[in-house]
């Protein structure tokens, strides 16, 4: 086998199994989607899937002779250590399945959590595993290299891995992903219209489908705040489906996807364009590490040498810097892949929307590179994005949000059986809800949460309209009026909750006023009606009974 294809198919193995390690020592944390599915739960899914097609990949290389001629010792062992790596990955997504609650019941989910984080066992012996196979593939890739190889190209192959493993471990920072952690999966059913061409009876909207195959440049994604754009997005931009459409568009040409969603009420680096530009380039360069010397051509090993000190690197990064990085997939003739970055809340970008716009469209000039942005309806995008084909949330969500509403209501029996001996009460009450909306996704879902506690107090279907006709149907008028509703009872609780989410340490420095790093076991405790109750806990651990029964 070539040495360069064998090198590259490696290099993108040890740089999932990296991964992998990474996310599977965090599937102990806390399931965020009603589903039970949390999203790390999704990346480390996503891990172990790639990890088994490029492992795959390197199979197929070596399992076929070149000239009649069988595999050599060096290319049988590699072989093997990709089967190996195949098994790892099936035992991440069966640990991924063991973990994942099966039904998203809030005590269910806390006693999954604090289970799957004193249960390690499995993940510490998986972390082992994979480890001993990244130190396998690394000897023997150096090994054989160095045996078809002269020692210059040997120790430049060499370096240029190194390299592009520092500037990728630079430019990270640990806000990165962590407004994608917070986004709620699309409901079940909902979204799946993305993927169909637009019908003359429908709201039109340009085909996203066709943008994928066949487009270029930019395609925007508009609507109203609390629309279901971030969600979208987050479907949009992991679905199987879009990579397999936008391989018609890269045909045999590598395809490289990077996804960045903006978060105005995040840390500098969340909502800023050196950001951006750090979170594209990552994503690139993990992918393709080779392009490194391409992206960072004046990268010297004094400049090296800061990079790997952890203290210098944000200080290290200018944006002129980056943006030139970034620029070279325009201007480099040699790079031979293409690229479709998802980049959400442009809105939520805190900078000039002109120099943002500017970039963009600089990026998607090139035929090789196209852009699918999310936002409000600003007039700084309304008119940078007037000529690009677009789609508008709200007017294209009715058909879900009634899915929606429906479904979550009757998996309450109170509410399946008036949807059987109110029929038409009930239908007239789910069409009210929509029309109130106003295509806000999220409205509805803080108004079926406060239906459903109407349902528990077995209510009549007047009493549901009479709620619904009381709650505001502006969003954040419907946000106070929640607040201001709190049941006297409980008003002391909720207090104390706040000020203690409000004055926790935040190590992260996110600058946010409301995500400190509180675990759920810290807020499970404080929960406590007095300082001792809670101190009562903590000299020892707590037994899976006393667990079940808080």
């Amino acid at each position: 086998m070539d040495p360069a294809t064998a090198f590259s198919l490696v290099a993108s193995i040890i740089t999932i199994i990296q991964v992998g390690i990474k996310t599977a020592s965090e599937v102990k944390d806390v399931y965020q989607s009603e589903t039970g599915a949390q999203k790390r739960n999704n990346v480390l899914e996503q891990t172990a899937n790639k990890l088994d097609s490029t492992c795959g990949q390197l199979r197929s290389c070596l399992s076929s002779t070149q000239d009649g001629q069988r595999l050599s010792p060096a290319e049988s062992e590699l072989r093997d250590i990709a089967l190996k790596c195949t098994g790892s990955a099936k035992k991440l997504n069966d640990l991924l399945e063991k973990l994942k609650a099966k039904k998203p019941r809030k005590r269910d989910v806390l006693f999954k959590t604090i289970k799957a984080k004193w249960n390690q066992n499995e993940v510490d012996e998986l972390q082992r595993e994979v480890d001993e196979y990244q130190k396998a593939l690394n000897t023997r890739m150096l090994t054989d290299l160095r045996l078809e190889l002269s020692e210059t190209q040997f120790q430049k192959q060499k370096s240029a891995f190194s390299e592009a493993k520092v500037l990728r471990d630079a430019l990270w920072f640990p806000q990165m992903h962590h407004r994608h952690q917070q986004i709620e999966e699309a409901y079940p059913g909902t979204f799946h219209w993305i993927f169909r061409h637009a019908k003359e009876a429908e709201k039109a909207w340009d085909c996203f489908v066709c943008w994928l195959q066949n487009g270029e440049g930019l395609y925007w994604i508009n609507g109203k705040a609390g629309s279901g754009k971030s969600t979208l997005m987050n479907y949009t931009s992991y679905d199987p489906k879009t990579q397999g459409y936008l391989k018609a568009w890269s045909g045999d040409t590598s395809l490289i996807i990077a996804k960045v969603f903006f978060w105005n009420s995040g840390s500098a680096l969340e909502k800023s364009q050196q950001g951006l530009l750090r979170t594209l380039l990552y994503q690139v360069l993990k992918e393709s590490p080779e392009l490194a010397s391409t992206l960072f051509p004046s990268c010297q090993s004094a400049q090296m040498a800061s990079l790997r000190d952890a203290d210098s690197r944000d200080s290290y990064w200018t944006e002129k810097e980056l943006i030139s990085a970034l620029e070279q997939l325009v201007s480099v003739s040699s790079i031979s892949q293409r690229f479709c970055f998802f980049i959400d809340g442009l809105d939520e970008f805190d900078g000039d929307y002109e120099l943002l716009v500017s970039l963009l469209q600089r990026l998607c000039s090139a035929q090789h590179i196209k852009i699918c942005v999310a936002s409000r309806p600003v007039p700084a995008f309304k008119d940078a994005f007037a000529d690009s084909p677009s789609l508008e949330l709200q007017d294209l969500t009715a058909v879900d949000m009634r899915e929606y509403v429906s479904k979550r209501l009757e998996r309450n029996p109170r509410g399946k059986k008036l949807a059987i001996d109110e029929a038409n009460s009930y239908s007239s009450l789910v069409e009210d809800i929509l029309r109130k909306a106003s295509g806000v996704f999220l409205w509805v879902r803080l108004v079926v949460d406060r239906l459903l506690k109407d349902l528990d107090n077995r209510d009549t279907i007047e009493f549901l309209r009479a709620r619904l006709d009381e709650l505001p149907g502006d969003l954040t008028q419907l946000f106070r009026s929640m607040m201001g509703s709190f049941d006297p009872k409980h008003q002391e609780e909720a207090a104390r909750s706040f000020r203690t989410v409000f004055a926790a340490p935040n190590p992260r420095n996110l600058r946010l006023k409301f995500a400190p790093s509180l675990s759920i076991l810290d807020l499970f405790f404080a929960e406590e009606a007095t300082v001792a109750s809670a101190l009562t806990h903590s000299g020892g651990k707590t037994d899976w009974k006393q667990l079940e029964t808080r």
